[in-house]
């Protein structure tokens, strides 16, 4: 008989199989030489994609299935490297080479009649989502639906909830706003059991509910939602920055339409300073703050000062420049936000305005703590030479800022490496912690900067120090996220994976929770490897 090991299950994005390795003494040698092929490859992919290293896999990919041009579309080790590469295709933003070869084993499993299992489904809502990023709406609500069925009948909770979510966004892009609505709903309570309260995937779709409550006019059910969006991502574990400063700018939109005037500055001047801090300068959301708040200002009669900054900053750079020019002292003042021209000149890469401006005079230092000085808006969102420019002109490399940060935290988080190694070569504090109790590398590993990670274990930091927090150490906080890259170079370096939270969860534990199965399966290998 045939000894067969069937193995397809969709890890992350790529999918195992080892189908028909032995045959019968009788069997086709030279066949199961190429099955043999395939499956390594396909194995090996997986690990290196696992980690991060995706054109590696795709050239593992590829070569499996050249290997395996001689076996039938329908044999399942070609199969399984047939999807696991429409899957790397849609995490490389290739959608549509994905596609092709998501309709391919789509194909193969009905001619195999395995319409009936998880792998059939995923392929489905694989390729769904892939016609979804192309704008074919309609069509990936179509296979989507085909999807479902299978999905709830084998009790696969996690895949139910996002297979919804992706029909509930196929239905608001094609115009169905109120079923939209009501979609949301039931994908909100089916992400809260799956994902708890705080996850990104309940608070993307609340914000998604709330921008189609507003497309439909129903303002006051909009303003909910996006207050509830808000409470989410104050208590979400790594609230997704950008999400926040857009939640905030739209709720100010949508108070200005509801003529709620004095709402529309604080809610103005929050999402500023979450762009300022996290999320960088986005062109297009800083014009729509500038324009929001000046149309609540002229409806409320107030005048505007020469101070309002970023009204000022969202005009033309050699305007700017000329009214600095003309009005030295304006570069000494700051504005409501507590910044300077300094800081605004950093944080929007105006470099040449920034030099000029402190040969000339301008405050670079002396800022109060809840208030990001020029060097750590320069850590943040500048380079190494600005921190050299810095220090020459005796600015400050160490103050301490918002949430406890040193300007080694900001270069640390945003992945400024040649900044901070400026900033450590002219004696910045590399051990300093936070509010939480987490240190640069911390940072570094919770954002995912593997080149930022090894460059701080090689300045001898703790690898295993947990935070006040939560009690997590560098690795909890990767393995969370996902980020195999940054797990592998911590575990490289000796990183305790057994180590245990304050809620008694190690770092594969972690993982494991948010669906990173190829990681897990990376983790649990290199344990074994150093082990023996």
């Amino acid at each position: 008989g045939t000894a067969q090991v069937v193995g397809l299950a969709v890890g992350g994005l790529l999918v195992c199989a080892a189908v028909g390795l032995f045959g019968s003494a009788s069997g086709d040698t030279k066949r199961i030489a190429a099955q043999m092929t395939v499956k390594k490859n396909v194995d090996s992919a997986y690990q290196q994609q696992s980690l991060g290293r995706l054109a590696e896999a795709e050239k593992l990919l590829l070569e499996a299935l050249e290997r395996g041009k001689e076996l039938e579309d329908s044999d399942l080790t070609k199969l399984s490297a047939t999807h696991s590469l429409g899957n790397l295709y849609r995490l490389q933003n290739k959608p549509e080479q994905a596609e092709q070869n998501y309709r391919k084993a789509i194909s193969s499993y009905e001619s195999l009649k395995m319409t009936e299992e998880a792998v059939y489904a995923q392929c489905l809502r694989d390729c769904a989502l892939v016609l979804e990023a192309r704008g074919q709406n309609q069509e990936s609500l179509e296979m989507a639906k085909r999807a479902l069925p299978v999905f709830e009948k084998l009790g696969q909770s996690r895949e139910v909830a996002e297979t919804m979510s992706l029909m509930a966004r196929n239905t608001r892009a094609s115009g169905l706003l109120d079923q939209a609505v009501e979609a949301y709903r039931k994908v909100k309570d089916l992400q809260i059991k799956q994902f708890g309260e705080y996850s990104s995937e309940v608070i993307d779709t609340v914000l998604t509910s709330a921008r189609t409550l507003r497309s439909l006019n129903q303002l006051p059910e909009a303003i909910e939602a996006y207050k509830d969006v808000l409470v989410r991502l104050n208590k979400s574990e790594r609230p997704p920055r950008a999400w926040e400063a857009e939640a905030l700018l739209e709720m100010a939109e949508v108070s200005l339409e509801q003529g709620q005037l004095k709402s529309v500055e604080p809610l103005c001047m929050g999402s500023l300073k979450v762009l300022q801090n996290f999320v960088g300068p986005r062109e297009k959301l800083i014009h729509r703050l500038a324009t929001t708040l000046q149309a609540a200002r002229e409806k409320l009669n107030q005048p505007l000062s020469e101070t309002e900054f970023l009204l000022l900053f969202t005009q033309n750079r050699d305007k700017v420049r000329d009214l600095f020019r003309e009005q030295p002292d304006l570069a000494k003042q700051k504005d409501r936000a507590g910044w300077s021209p300094i800081q605004w000149t950093l944080f929007l890469g105006w470099e040449d305005l920034m030099r000029w401006l402190i040969r000339n005079g301008a405050q670079a230092d002396g800022f109060e703590a809840n208030v990001m000085a020029p060097v750590h808006v320069a850590s943040a969102w500048s380079k190494g030479g600005t921190i050299t420019f810095l220090s020459e002109n005796n600015v400050a490399l160490d103050p301490v800022g918002p949430q406890g940060w040193s300007p080694v935290h900001y270069a640390a988080y945003h992945g400024k490496q040649d900044c901070l190694e400026q900033l450590l070569t002219r004696g910045s504090d590399v051990t300093r912690l936070d509010v939480v109790g987490r240190s640069a590398l911390h940072w570094a590993a919770d954002r995912g900067h593997p080149e930022m990670v090894g460059y701080l274990l090689s300045k001898n930091l703790d690898k295993d120090l947990p935070d006040g927090k939560y009690g997590r150490s560098p690795l909890h906080l990767a393995a969370a996220a996902g980020y195999g890259l940054v797990v592998r170079t911590l575990m490289m370096n000796g990183a305790n994976e057994q180590l245990a939270d304050k809620g008694g969860k190690t770092p594969i534990n972690l993982a494991e929770e948010a669906g990173h199965k190829g990681l897990v399966a990376a983790m649990k290998h290199f344990r074994s490897a150093m082990e023996s």
